[in-house]
């Protein structure tokens, strides 16, 4: 989270990455900033990750990756006041390289989200056991 933005959250990337051994799929999405105006770390990071990558369209400065897990495709965002959101399928089309900020914060096709408040990681953890899904 910290190569695309300061203001990174990194507590969400460190809660993930307890999980990184069970995901069956992940993909990246990165603001316009990250996308035409990259510092030399991000445009390394991007020529390695070329493919697992889209733009995100819409008004955020947020980046946010998606990851499967289970039978879910999450989506977490790098910055603070953004939920994470699960969805049963892939929440945009597949074949398109711009995606739209409101397909990956829909509160109405997603299964459901939830906020980070307080120790989040506990409710998350709570959540996610309930789903029959435990940490590596």
């Amino acid at each position: 989270f910290t190569v695309f933005s300061r203001g990174a959250d990194v507590r969400r990337f460190n809660y993930w990455m307890r999980f990184i051994k069970q995901v069956t799929f992940s993909e990246i999405f990165l603001n316009e900033q990250a996308i035409y105006y990259p510092t030399a770390q991000q445009a390394e990071f991007k020529k390695n990750n070329t493919g697992r990558f889209k733009k995100i369209d819409g008004k955020s400065s947020a980046n946010a990756f998606m990851i499967k897990l289970g039978g879910f495709y999450i989506v977490e965002f790098s910055e603070m006041n953004n939920a994470t959101y699960f969805y049963n399928q892939v929440p945009y089309a597949s074949s398109k390289r711009k995606i739209h900020l409101r397909d990956l914060k829909s509160t109405y096709r997603a299964e459901f989200y939830l906020s980070h408040n307080g120790a989040w990681e506990n409710s998350f953890d709570r959540k996610l056991k309930a789903l029959g899904i435990f940490p590596d």
